[in-house]
């Protein structure tokens, strides 16, 4: 499969069911909500993968296309993001000789990650906000933080000065300090730039448990004005690769590790669209009932109870948006086994033990919709540890760091909803305002269980199982 995919300045997409097309239309008045918000833009930040994405597959720009849509913005949209904001191999707060960092590392407490100035790599990121024009600062009402790669993987260097999973304090505080400093840049208050965050499936189990589970609890403060928005990013694809639509079978074409394909990088910008556009509402003070409630909060269906009977897992989704469940169908890649969405592809059980200390992981075998909100998981084995010291992953991620394969769902292979065939009125419908497909299912969550509110949040990924 390609990676050039930007032609003539429109984009195109093909994956199963979808055809995805950028119209020269960015809302303008009469569609979407009536905000009365102009040239909507954003910024965006992160690593090698935000490079690729921001700067290179069109993903922040069509964002903040479909965000000006649902918003009804008049103008033109923009992205701000470059070499300065996006930097390759660079985590936010790395420890380790030969790994990048934006801050300057100071030692693994929360103190001192928060009173981190930038190194040379992060250095030249302020002065280029600052530069921007007043209009520019102005018109930007959102961050877009695609990031996590290296802080995901450090955990494989605990103790020799990368972050450890006990040190999720330290990696918020820095993510905290970086955050407050761009907001400063742009001129805006916390409570008028959002920031929402997602990052490619890349990092160690601990590592990647870590990083989410800080942006779970992150985003559980209000003050802090942060989203995870994209819950779901390990169905993609390696930048490179071959896939085959009919089977969704990933195969070694000219791979481009750690990095995800352009049109996966699309596809998860375009997710995310809906809750920045809800953010930017509410940051603006406008009411967020300009958005209907029916088109949910824009984060997609999420697992919020797994029941565990012998060698079978009922799973119960709770929808927002949209309102049954889809297994995608797909052709069997052999011709006599089911085709991967069936095979319970990605979703795992860990059988006893902890993120830090993992008990055996027991991958499922089937997968099959039983009503609108549950499905039935069949797995390859029984666990022998009681339902309540084990937990449900989707998917568990491999080790990256250890060039294991990672323990992907792939393109087209992930369970969804039906968000993308529910009526909805016509001017917050994308497929209308911006083109066929731009409004699509959307895949169930990666599950992080969250408890308390507020600072007193705390999250685990993962989400534990009850006996039937």
């Amino acid at each position: 499969m390609t990676d050039n995919i930007i032609t003539s300045g429109r984009l195109l997409l093909v994956r199963p069911g979808l055809v995805l097309t950028t119209a020269n239309t960015t809302g303008g008045a009469g569609s979407g909500a009536a905000s009365g918000l102009s040239n909507i833009s954003l910024f965006g930040h992160g690593q090698s993968n935000a490079v690729y994405a921001n700067d290179q597959d069109g993903a922040l720009l069509n964002m903040a296309q479909a965000v000006s849509a649902y918003l009804g913005g008049t103008g033109t949209p923009a992205k701000f993001s470059g070499p300065a904001s996006d930097v390759g191999g660079a985590g936010v707060y790395a420890g380790v000789s030969g790994w990048g960092s934006f801050l300057t590392y100071g030692g693994d407490s929360a103190p001192a990650a928060s009173a981190a100035g930038y190194t040379e790599e992060g250095a030249a990121m302020i002065p280029w906000i600052t530069a921007l024009t007043g209009a520019e600062k102005a018109q930007t009402l959102a961050g877009i933080i695609y990031w996590g790669e290296t802080d995901s993987a450090l955990t494989a260097f605990s103790g020799s000065g990368g972050l450890g999973y006990a040190d999720k304090p330290v990696y918020k505080a820095a993510l905290l300090n970086d955050f407050g400093q761009i907001r400063t840049a742009f001129g805006k208050t916390a409570a008028r730039m959002p920031l929402a965050l997602f990052g490619p499936p890349y990092g160690t189990p601990a590592g990647s448990a870590m990083v989410r589970e800080a942006w779970a609890e992150l985003a559980a403060v209000p003050a802090n004005n942060l989203v995870w928005a994209v819950p779901q990013t390990y169905d993609s694809i390696t930048r490179g690769d071959n896939w085959n639509a009919a089977t969704g079978v990933e195969s070694t074409g000219t791979p481009n590790p750690g990095h995800r394909a352009a049109a996966d990088n699309v596809a998860l910008y375009q997710r995310g669209s809906l809750a920045v556009a809800r953010a930017i509402l509410a940051s603006n003070g406008l009411a967020t009932s300009l958005l209907p409630a029916s088109l949910g909060g824009g984060i997609g269906p999420q697992i919020v109870a797994a029941t565990l009977s012998g060698t079978t897992v009922v799973i119960t989704i709770q929808h927002e948006g949209g309102t049954d469940l889809v297994v995608p169908v797909l052709s069997s890649p052999n011709g006599t086994d089911a085709p991967l969405p069936a095979q319970g592809v990605g979703f795992s059980v860990m059988d006893g033990g902890s993120i830090t200390a993992p008990g055996s992981i027991i991958q499922a075998v089937s997968c099959a919709r039983l009503d609108a909100t549950h499905l039935n998981l069949t797995l390859a084995r029984a666990p022998t540890n009681a339902a309540s010291a084990c937990r449900l992953f989707y998917p568990w991620p491999g080790e990256y760091w250890a060039d294991q394969p990672l323990t992907e769902i792939g393109r087209g292979c992930a369970i969804t909803d039906n968000f993308g065939t529910v009526a909805v009125a016509a001017n917050y419908d994308l497929n209308l305002l911006l083109g066929a497909g731009w409004r699509v299912n959307m895949p169930i969550g990666s599950p992080v269980t969250v408890t308390g509110s507020g600072a007193s949040a705390t999250a685990t990924f993962g989400i534990a199982l009850t006996s039937a």
